[in-house]
């Protein structure tokens, strides 16, 4: 499992309409590239980005997917892009 964050009002409202929500990754919306949504290795890391950046109305939500094969580098920051769409769960 690796770890995104998303503002905790939308997302919990996203849990409650959705039967299996995900989180989605690397594709092209209406003709323009979409990298992936952020994701962190560790919901340590995760959780600090939202502490150092003043974050209060954002939580950290587990991903399933694998850090090494369905992420890649985002240079110059602490997060991935996630490749593929995956499944979101609360923590």
């Amino acid at each position: 499992m690796i770890y995104a964050i998303g503002r905790t009002e939308g997302y919990e409202k996203y849990f409650e309409e959705e039967d299996e929500p995900g989180k989605l990754g690397k594709c092209e919306i209406d003709g323009h590239p979409y990298e992936g949504g952020s994701v962190w290795k560790t919901a340590e890391g995760s959780q600090s980005y939202l502490d150092n950046n003043g974050m209060e109305d954002y939580s950290v939500y587990g991903v399933e997917a694998d850090w090494e094969k369905d992420t890649e580098s985002n240079d110059g920051f602490c997060y991935n892009n996630l490749l593929v769409d995956s499944r979101l769960f609360k923590i």
